[in-house]
C-alpha cells in the first residue's frame, strides 16, 4: 500500500513537472507566433509604404510642373477692345489654378498618409521588440 501511494505521488509529481515544462514552451511558441503575425503585419505595411513613396514622388513632380506653368502663365496685356479672348484667358487661368489646388490637396493627403504609416511601422516594431524581449527572458 505505500509502494502504491509514493509511486502514484511520484508519477502526480512527474507529471505536474512535464505539464509545466510543456506550459512554459507553449507559451513560448504563442509568443513566438505573435511576433511572426507582427512581422508580417509590419512587412506588408512597409510594402505600402514604399509604395505610397513611389506615387507621392510621382505627385511632387507633377505638382512642381503644374505651379511652375500655372506661375509662368500670367496673364498679361488684357484688352477691353478685345472681350472674348479676355474672358477665354480668364477661363483658362481659372482652369489651372483649380488643377493646381486639386494636385496640390492631393499632395498633402499622400503626405499625411506616409505619416500615418510611419507611426504605424514604428508602432509594429516597438511591439516586435517588446515580443521579442518576452521570449528571450521565458527561455
Amino acid at each position: 500500500m505505500k509502494r502504491f501511494i509514493l509511486a502514484s505521488l511520484l508519477m502526480l509529481t512527474l507529471g505536474v513537472t512535464v505539464f509545466a515544462g510543456d506550459n512554459r514552451q507553449i507559451n513560448d511558441l504563442k509568443n513566438q507566433q505573435k511576433a511572426l503575425k507582427l512581422q508580417t503585419k509590419l512587412t506588408n505595411t512597409q510594402l505600402e509604404y514604399e509604395k505610397e513613396l513611389a506615387s507621392l514622388e510621382s505627385l511632387r513632380k507633377r505638382a512642381v510642373e503644374i505651379n511652375i506653368e500655372a506661375n509662368s502663365s500670367v496673364v498679361t496685356g488684357l484688352s477691353t477692345k478685345d472681350a472674348a479672348a479676355t474672358a477665354k484667358a480668364a477661363n483658362d487661368r481659372v482652369k489651372m489654378l483649380k488643377e493646381v489646388a486639386k494636385i496640390n490637396k492631393k499632395l498633402a493627403k499622400g503626405e499625411k498618409k506616409i505619416e500615418g504609416l510611419q507611426k504605424k511601422i514604428e508602432k509594429l516594431q516597438i511591439q516586435i521588440d517588446k515580443l521579442k524581449q518576452r521570449v528571450e527572458f521565458v527561455r
